[in-house]
């Protein structure tokens, strides 16, 4: 699933970096770059595209689309859940 350096990221490859995305990316990326940032959910993004073997050594945001960053965007705030209480599975 590596990106080689002129391809585009397609949305399953999205959205599987997004669903292999750690708590530890997400706090790194929050203490590098701040709440209410928009590059800590991309520095996130990028951290788990890095550790899961996506990225070829470039940012991953790199080989995402200008076209398909409102969708990376969207389905970050999905995947992290930010505004509900509990975290999805986490319900009684």
């Amino acid at each position: 699933m590596d990106a080689p350096k002129d391809d585009w990221l397609t949305r399953e490859q999205i959205d599987s970096v997004i669903e292999s995305m750690s708590a530890g990316d997400l706090v790194k990326a929050l203490s590098e770059h701040g709440d209410g940032n928009a590059q800590m959910p991309v520095a996130a993004f990028d951290a788990a595209a890095a550790r899961t073997g996506v990225s070829n050594g470039t940012a991953a945001s790199d080989h995402v689309r200008a076209s398909d960053l409102r969708y990376l965007g969207e389905r970050i705030g999905e995947a992290v859940n930010v505004d509900s209480p509990l975290s999805k599975g986490q319900e009684d």
